[in-house]
């Protein structure tokens, strides 16, 4: 389990190491994500193509997590207060 969510952050952290040396021309495609279509809480659908054609940063966590999920969660809010207005979309999937 500790091996997982390392590898969760250490993915996590890598466009935050990396995002003041990208250009819009220097971003790389490393793979394409299989369409999904999530529910939220008030049963608002999210699709992959919400996301098309835009950076996006997306984790993963478990709601009753009590090891990294939380960490990951304060993260991602910190990401989003920094990058407003960015263009990048983030989403958070439990």
């Amino acid at each position: 389990m500790r091996w997982k969510s390392f590898c969760i952050s250490f993915f996590l952290l890598i466009p935050i190491i990396f995002w003041p040396s990208l250009s819009a021309g220097e971003i790389s495609v490393y793979g394409q994500v299989p369409d999904f279509v999530f529910q939220d809480q008030n049963e608002k659908e999210t699709r992959l193509s919400d996301f098309t054609g835009r950076v996006w940063i997306a984790d993963f966590i478990f709601t009753r997590c009590q090891g990294m999920c939380p960490l990951m969660s304060g993260r991602m809010a910190i990401l989003q207060e920094q990058l407003v207005g960015s263009g990048v979309k983030l989403g958070s999937f439990s």
